[in-house]
């Protein structure tokens, strides 16, 4: 779940294994092609036996 909040900040919620969420945090560090990312801070991390989520969808609320 990655959800834009005011300021130009982010939240995101995300699982897989190790190597993809490694790859996951080093390509939100670097941000899309034309944004400056300023930091990430990493909230909490919790290692999961069966993931949560199966897939995932865009909405426009």
């Amino acid at each position: 779940m990655l959800v834009f909040l005011m300021l130009g900040t982010v939240s995101d919620v995300a699982q897989g294994d190790s190597d993809a969420l490694a790859k996951f945090k080093e390509t939100l560090a670097q941000g899309p092609r034309h944004a400056k990312v300023k930091g990430l801070k990493i909230n909490k991390e919790t290692e999961i036996g069966q993931p949560e989520y199966s897939g995932f969808d865009i909405r426009y609320d």
